[in-house]
């Protein structure tokens, strides 16, 4: 995996101010939470205007108002040169109630100055995944040190839709899975599924964190991830980073898992009696998503 990660901001609802809040948020994530849990690289995140602009060994997480696709907000997939990279349609999270940072910090201005002119090579411009969560929040935790993750009393006004959230998540699986191709093998569900996608956040993709950044006030949510015990039959907790989930293979509330059998059929499981929100759930069947993509071989 690269270790410069360019978060390219084409969108008018995020200012270049928020857009870089959110690059320092995710370097925090991906630094101090993700990699002593799942052994990856440490990563310098940075925000930048245009795909123009952004370093040519970069992977990109590219935020576009619209993308002609209202049913998924991100997605993360690979260019035809095998590149991974992510887009998050901020307009769909919008949609759904979530803020930019935090929920309910969304002012309805125009942003930046992002052209979409220089935004995007034409290889970038091939869908893939939707991995959906996202997270945000509309209280103020100024104690928050970047670990402070977790101020469980709040955590019922941190909304699992928001920019940042749904950044962190497409980051996160990105990070884990670069090429969209890892299984790991488990129980097997309906008698045969027992190739689990490793997509991390998916699991857990209704609950998020607020991370306080370093100048002590601005507050970013993002979202929450599995851990490598999640995938290991008997695996020793935590199995996710908020300590939600009490044994391996099963689902936070909204969560969902994708599965594959020996032939290469795929399926997604889910909790019946609380399943992924249906916008969530459209987004699984939408042609760019990595199931899709993979059913296609």
């Amino acid at each position: 995996m690269k270790n410069i990660i360019a978060l390219v901001n084409r969108s008018k609802r995020v200012t270049e101010e928020q857009a870089i809040a959110m690059a320092e948020a995710l370097q925090t994530q991906a630094n101090e939470h993700f990699a002593p849990v799942w052994g990856t690289d440490q990563v310098t995140v940075q925000a930048f205007k245009s795909v123009k602009a952004a370093p040519k060994n970069a992977h990109q997480i590219v935020l576009l108002d619209d993308h002609g696709d209202e049913s998924s907000d991100g997605y993360h997939t690979t260019t035809d040169s095998g590149e991974p990279y992510s887009k998050v349609l901020v307009a769909e999270c919008l949609a759904q109630g979530g803020g930019i940072l935090v929920k309910g910090d969304v002012d309805g201005e125009d942003a930046d100055d992002s052209e979409e002119e220089d935004g995007d090579d034409d290889s970038e411009e091939d869908a893939d995944d939707s991995e959906e969560e996202d997270g945000d929040d509309d209280s103020d935790e100024e104690d928050g040190d970047d670990d402070s993750a977790e101020d469980a009393d709040d955590s019922e006004e941190i909304s699992p839709d928001t920019i940042s959230a749904t950044a962190s998540h497409e980051l996160l699986e990105m990070l884990a899975d670069p090429d969209c191709g890892l299984y790991k093998k488990g129980p097997p569900v309906k008698k045969k599924y027992d190739k689990y996608s490793v997509e991390v956040c998916d699991p857990v993709q209704e609950t998020a964190y607020n991370i306080t950044l370093a100048d002590g006030e601005t507050v970013v949510t993002v979202s929450n991830f599995v851990t490598k015990s999640w995938f290991e039959n008997g695996g020793a907790a935590p199995y996710d980073y908020l300590e939600l989930l009490e044994k391996p293979f099963t689902l936070a509330g909204g969560g969902y898992m994708s599965l594959e059998d020996e032939h290469g059929h795929t399926h997604d499981e889910s909790d019946d009696d609380d399943p992924p929100a249906a916008w969530r759930q459209a987004a699984r069947k939408h042609p760019a998503s990595r199931g899709n993509r993979r059913k296609g071989g």
